[in-house]
């Protein structure tokens, strides 16, 4: 399985309101001006005693060579997590809109209060606020491939690795599962609901928040908050 570390940026850029990454979607013999299907998850990690275990991973304030900007903006150093991403549908000829396989593609963080809103558009002001950060995660496909149709995925098992969170050097999977209900379309993607998740074959609690909205439509995020035995 390849091992891809991962910024999913459309998302993040609806939570920041700000420029993050380029990102080349050219991908030989595949339509990308269909609609897609996306994907959007947060997920935060305390350990025992309620330290928030995310947050250490933006001490060093990383900042992507390919960014826009000169500034931390949430971006994790890749060197720091290992993930692979597997589907229930895999995508034809690895058609994923949105992901990149470059080794320089990052995770993004964002910080959250208890109401799951989005403390500030500029990732350096969350200083001094008090809420939790949470690893974002889009994953994006194509529901169509020239006149093939992809099926929406059931389930999407990304295996992370991050000694930082984990304390170990293991991978560790969160399987989250899709349905069609409300699921909702703007622009040319498609928003599948989160049904339920599970954290090394442990079911967890999802919870659902607008993120944004478009179209006088909201789009919504899908919240899994893991407290780990550590």
């Amino acid at each position: 399985m390849r091992i891809m570390k991962n910024i999913i940026h459309t998302g993040l850029l609806a939570l920041v309101a700000t420029v993050l990454f380029g990102c080349d979607k050219s991908t030989s013999g595949i339509n990308t001006n269909l609609n897609s299907y996306s994907y959007y998850v947060c997920v935060s990690f305390e350990d025992a005693f309620g330290n928030d275990l995310v947050a250490p991973l933006g001490d060093e304030k990383w900042i992507d060579s390919r960014s826009l900007v000169n500034y931390w903006i949430g971006a994790i150093n890749p060197d720091k997590y290992a993930l692979n991403v597997i589907f229930s549908n895999p995508p034809i000829n690895n058609n994923i809109d949105f992901i990149s396989d470059s080794t320089d593609a990052v995770f993004g963080m964002v910080k959250f209060d208890d109401k799951y809103q989005n403390l500030s558009h500029f990732i350096e002001q969350y200083e001094g606020k008090e809420g939790k950060y949470y690893l974002y995660i889009e994953t994006s496909t194509a529901t169509r491939y020239f006149d093939v149709e992809i099926p929406r995925q059931n389930y999407i098992n990304y295996q992370l690795s991050c000694p930082t969170i984990f304390g170990d050097e293991s991978m560790h999977e969160i399987v989250t599962y899709w349905d069609d209900e409300d699921t909702i379309q703007s622009s040319f993607q498609m928003f599948p609901k989160c049904i339920r998740a599970e954290y090394d074959t442990n079911p967890l609690e999802v919870k659902k928040a607008i993120g944004y909205s478009v179209e006088t439509r909201d789009i919504y995020y899908y919240f899994i908050d893991i407290v780990l035995d550590r």
